[in-house]
């Protein structure tokens, strides 16, 4: 691949293998994790895979509680001494119902609240998981990570192929293989929320994110992702055949549906419309926001595919320091939609 790309060709290939923080995307995750096992995580005793491993360990104000939601400027900690009383309606809300849930803007995990991004306008107000999905609304997504399970958003994680090269540093492509915490580590209620907001530890390629959107787009069918498909001489015969041809079914077709349904809403009235601006067919997607560490810089995120109803294409667009993925990086994935399918792709 080194002898065949010119710089430009390079500095796009070390990009889209190399890992960053993933943000919001992670929800993708977190619905495939829910659908999967709905009826044991509503229903079931399923203690152990909740919150806090850790004999007890569960207080407020720990490292692992430490943690901020992006507001579209600034991440910054709640501002108040007392949050509950400072912010009226804030702190835990009795999640049973998922499909009937109110976002003040706050939430409270162990003792300390935290803003979602709608924390200005006063919360998104009543929700059910699909609206909820579509605004991507942290609040929700936290407190239905608790519901899920830590290690059960780790392991679904890992079916996806995140935390583990995807197979193109096989065909000459060097690729870093991202991060995921240790599905069997200690973890408190702050680590969840962390990991179903796809912040702290998460970080992906934008390969490993194509391929998530891919395998939903597909049906539930994780295929092997190939740059090559064969070495062949001046004369174009095939010297040698470099592509594999692999498939495995890692979450079931219903859950796929469903996943597809809540994405093609993001684009129709959530946070990722800009994503089907000026192409016909409609598109399916995600939206994402992530924390770097570094003052100021937050990436943005759009994975999605097209055309809707009959998917022929995934894409990942990351752009950097983009701060809000329905505004940076969703219009680029309309671009890029746009010419495809006016070149008859």
């Amino acid at each position: 691949m080194e002898k065949y790309l010119d710089s430009t060709g390079k500095e796009l290939f070390n990009k889209a293998t190399a890992a960053y923080n993933l943000g919001s995307v992670f929800k993708i995750i977190d619905l495939a994790a829910f659908f999967e096992n709905e009826d044991e995580i509503l229903y079931g005793d399923d203690k152990d895979d909740t919150a806090g491993d850790g004999g007890g360990r569960e207080e407020a104000g720990g490292p692992a509680d430490i943690y901020r939601f992006f507001d579209g400027f600034s991440y910054v900690p709640f501002p108040f001494e007392d949050p509950v009383s400072a912010f009226p309606g804030s702190g835990r809300h009795e999640f049973t119902d998922p499909d009937d849930y109110y976002c003040s803007g706050a939430v409270e995990i162990n003792g300390r609240t935290f803003r979602c991004y709608s924390y200005y306008e006063g919360g998104h107000g009543s929700l059910d998981l699909k609206r909820a999905f579509a605004l991507s609304c942290n609040s929700y997504f936290i407190e239905l990570g608790q519901k899920i399970g830590y290690r059960r958003l780790v392991e679904t994680a890992m079916k996806f192929g995140l935390g583990s090269r995807t197979g193109i540093s096989e065909q000459g492509v060097p690729e870093a293989p991202g991060n995921l915490p240790d599905a069997n580590a200690y973890h408190s209620r702050a680590d969840i929320a962390n990991i179903a907001i796809g912040q702290g530890e998460i970080l992906a390629t934008p390969v490993q994110v194509a391929d998530i959107t891919a395998t939903v787009a597909n049906g539930g069918i994780k295929n092997r992702i190939n740059i090559v498909d064969a070495i062949v001489d001046e004369n174009g015969r095939i010297v040698k055949k470099i592509k594999v041809s692999e498939g495995r079914r890692i979450i079931s077709k219903e859950t796929s549906d469903r996943i597809r349904e809540m994405m093609e809403e993001v684009t129709i009235s959530g946070t990722g419309t800009e994503a089907v601006t000026g192409y016909y067919g409609g598109a399916g997607g995600k939206t994402g926001s992530a924390e770097t560490g570094s003052p100021g810089v937050v990436h943005a995120w759009f994975a999605g595919y097209f055309p809707a109803a009959e998917p022929r294409y995934a894409v990942a667009v990351f752009s950097e320091d983009g701060r809000l993925g329905g505004r940076s990086a969703a219009p680029v994935f309309a671009g890029i939609a746009e010419a495809m399918l006016e070149k008859g792709y």
